[in-house]
C-alpha cells in the first residue's frame, strides 16, 4: 500500500488539521479511494508506539483516543468495545476532549463492557464542556437533566433529540445520533444523521467528521439506492 502522506501530498510532520483537510480534498476530487487513503496497519503501529513512548501528555492522549476509535469502529480490526473503552479512559486521564464525549455516550447508551450510568454520563459530559477545546455545548446535558434519567435505547434518545431540535432548533446533537447508531452497526441511520449534520452545521470543521464518515459509508457499507432513500428521509426531518 502506498504511503498515505505521499497520496495526500503532505509532509510527515503535517498537523491533524492539515491531514483532515487533505483527506477531504482527495475524496472530494475522487483522486483516490478510501482504502488507498487509509493505512490502518501503519496507523496502528505508530499509535501503539506513541502510547509506549515518553513524550507530550496531550499527544499521548490523542494516540489513546485514536486507538479507541479504531477498535470502536472495527474497520481495520475486529470491533472490540472493551479495548475501545480502555483506550478512551486512558485518553481521558490525559485530558483528551473527544474521549470525554465518547465515554459519556457509552454511559448514556451502555454496551457489554460499560453499564448505563446517569451520574457518570453527566460527569463526562461536563468534562467535555470544560476541556480547553470545547465549544460549550450543554444541550445534551439539558435534555438529560430535564428527563432525570437515561434513554432506554438509541431510539428513545433519537426521539428526545429530534424534539429538542424542533422546539429549540438545537443542531449540535445530530452527530451524537450518528455515533450512537454506528455503535450498533446501523449504518443507514448513522449516515442519515451524518448527512443532516453536514446540512445544518456550517461552522468551520463542525461537519468535517461527518463528511469524512459519509464518504467511508459510501465506499464500505451503502449502495446508491440506499443513500437516495436515506437522504429523502433526512430531508423530511428537516422540513417537518
Amino acid at each position: 500500500m502506498k504511503n498515505p502522506y505521499l497520496i495526500l501530498g503532505i509532509g510527515q510532520d503535517a498537523t491533524k488539521s492539515e491531514i483532515k483537510k487533505a483527506t477531504l480534498l482527495a475524496m472530494k476530487e475522487r483522486k483516490y479511494s478510501i482504502k488507498e487513503i487509509q493505512n490502518y496497519e501503519k496507523a496502528l503501529k505508530l499509535l501503539r508506539y506513541s502510547i509506549q513512548s515518553q513524550g507530550n501528555v496531550e499527544m499521548t492522549g490523542t494516540a489513546y483516543y485514536s486507538l479507541g476509535v479504531i477498535y470502536e469502529q472495527g474497520r481495520a480490526v475486529k470491533k472490540d468495545f472493551e479495548k475501545s473503552t480502555n483506550y478512551y479512559l486512558q485518553a481521558t486521564r490525559r485530558g483528551e476532549h473527544y474521549a470525554f464525549y465518547r465515554i459519556a455516550l457509552y454511559y448514556i447508551l451502555g454496551n457489554k463492557h460499560i453499564k448505563k450510568d446517569f451520574n457518570k454520563a453527566i460527569k463526562y459530559l461536563k468534562l467535555t464542556n470544560i476541556s480547553w477545546v470545547a465549544n460549550s455545548n450543554i444541550s445534551l446535558l439539558k435534555i438529560l437533566f430535564k428527563k432525570e434519567r437515561l434513554p432506554k435505547d438509541i431510539n428513545e434518545l433519537e426521539t428526545w433529540i429530534l424534539r429538542d431540535y424542533k422546539e429549540n432548533k438545537t443542531i449540535d446533537n445530530f452527530i451524537t445520533l450518528a455515533r450512537g447508531y454506528e455503535f450498533i452497526d446501523d449504518y443507514e441511520n448513522s449516515f442519515k444523521y451524518h448527512y443532516i449534520n453536514t446540512i445544518v452545521n456550517n461552522e468551520d470543521n463542525a461537519a468535517s467528521s461527518s463528511i469524512y464518515e459519509i464518504n467511508i459509508y459510501k465506499s464500505l457499507y451503502l449502495n446508491e439506492n440506499q443513500i437516495k432513500h436515506i437522504k429523502i428521509e433526512a430531508d423530511s426531518i428537516l422540513i417537518n
